[in-house]
């Protein structure tokens, strides 16, 4: 489970509050047929670029392999990025299919 925020601790200093910012996707590996058809499949295309939109999301990196985007950078707000996760990467495994970065 992605929470959009994080209470920490660092060693030796003030407790913090973390926000997710940022999740790194390898959309070729995902069990989600939406997400690994972002870019292949018009209908699902369309229906992604909305719920990034609405979420406030922005692909900020495309990676490709063999002319293939397999991999994305997605960035917004952390609910929004939350959202995401929860709706599209759900079944899939943290630090194989995706990652999650906080700030």
């Amino acid at each position: 489970m992605v929470e959009s925020k994080l209470h920490r601790v660092p060693r030796g200093g003030p407790p913090e509050t973390v926000y997710l910012f940022q999740i790194n996707v390898e959309i070729d590996l995902s069990k989600n047929p939406k997400v690994r058809d972002i870019f292949t499949d018009p209908k699902v295309n369309k229906e992604m670029v909305a719920f990034l939109q609405a979420q406030n999301i922005r692909i900020e990196n495309k990676f490709e392999r063999d002319g293939k985007v397999t991999r994305v950078e997605l960035r917004g707000s952390p609910e929004g990025l939350k959202r995401f996760h929860d709706e599209y990467l759900g079944v899939d495994e943290a630090g194989v299919v995706y990652e999650v970065k906080f700030k």
